[in-house]
């Protein structure tokens, strides 16, 4: 009686557990396959199976896709990962996603050679810690917010392009060298860098992206020493720089002087 429980029982009890567990398996498999964005199933970079007891787990991150299952005494995991592309903001993240915002802004550059307005704006603030933004910023992060490229209009000049990879263009001042925007050349809407805008404070930052470049030291920022405005640290010095400085004021002007590149 022992042997037959040993030698039949059993292995018909697990076989009878897998094929429930195999069901249940290919339904929910359907089920949130049909929710994932098609580009998600494009490559599938490990399948390993590892014995040892699991529950059934289907989770999605924005850029990873890990799925768990699980037999009676082993279970297995398959991890789907995006290639890795260049962007200042969330790879799954849409236009869809993006609340259009009616409103009116300008901004330019430093020395007011290139000069922007914008009737509309999203809500996509954030900070791009990506190294692609950190040197085309020169910062250890690009803070930027888009504007529907329908929406914006070049109102003085044009500002230079480069291409820092094929899917990317960012815009500069080949005057004054002011970074400007962040364009991906296929989903509608430029990223104006915060800082370039007349006023920047209109525009928060909502999140950190691309953090596997932040540095080290980045949450210690708001906790140094705080040394007070410009004309705290030397009031000659701030008297000086206004009264020989040129930089554009921040608004629209019908003329302006653009001081050249010295050298």
């Amino acid at each position: 009686m022992k042997r037959f429980f040993t030698a039949g029982l059993l292995p018909a009890l697990y076989w009878v557990l897998y094929w429930f567990d195999d069901r249940y398996s290919r339904r929910a498999d359907a089920i949130h396959t049909r929710t994932l964005p098609s580009h998600q199933h494009r490559l599938a970079t490990s399948i390993t199976f590892r014995a040892g007891p699991a529950s059934r787990l289907i989770c999605q991150q924005k850029h990873d896709i890990e799925r768990r299952g699980r037999g009676p005494f082993f279970c297995w995991t398959i991890k789907r990962r995006e290639p890795k592309r260049e962007t200042s903001e969330p790879p799954l993240e849409g236009d869809v996603n993006l609340k259009r915002i009616e409103m009116k802004v300008s901004g330019g550059c430093q020395c007011g050679a290139v000069r922007y307005r914008a009737t509309a704006m999203l809500d996509n603030s954030h900070l791009c810690h990506c190294r692609m933004c950190q040197k085309a910023s020169g910062n250890i992060f690009a803070a930027l917010v888009a504007a529907p490229d329908d929406a914006l209009t070049w109102t003085r000049g044009k500002p230079d392009v480069w291409k820092s990879s094929e899917l990317v263009e960012r815009g500069f001042c080949a005057n004054c060298g002011t970074p400007l925007f962040f364009h991906h050349l296929e989903n509608g809407r430029t990223n104006l860098m915060i800082g370039s805008l007349d006023n920047p404070n209109l525009f928060p930052p909502h999140a950190n992206t691309c953090t596997e470049n932040m540095v080290t030291w980045f949450d210690t920022i708001t906790g140094i020493e705080n040394t007070g405005a410009t004309e705290t640290n030397g009031a000659d010095w701030a008297a000086a720089i206004k009264k020989s400085g040129n930089q554009h004021p921040d608004h629209d002007t019908d003329a302006w002087a653009v001081r050249g590149r010295d050298g």
